[in-house]
């Protein structure tokens, strides 16, 4: 199956950009396919790695959020 490129009218201004974003995008594809080719879960570490992340700072947060507020109010009588 060919893929078919449509030629847009663009400005200019924006090819250059467009040119670099494309190649961004390779790049940053070929990255992630190559650091996670060889695992079980294969992309989806990525997804994991970032939601763990989230959970873990949104928990010593609290954490620290509940002892500081807990410090206010022994300090404040």
């Amino acid at each position: 199956m060919k893929k078919v490129l449509l030629k847009t009218r663009s400005l200019p201004i924006i090819k250059p950009w467009q040119t670099k974003f494309n190649l961004l995008r390779t790049l940053v594809r070929r990255d992630l396919e190559a650091r996670y080719q060889g695992s079980v879960l294969g992309n989806l570490w990525l997804l994991l790695n970032q939601i763990s992340q989230l959970l873990i700072y949104t928990y010593v947060f609290a954490i620290a959020q509940a002892g500081k507020a807990k410090f206010k109010s022994s300090t404040s009588k």
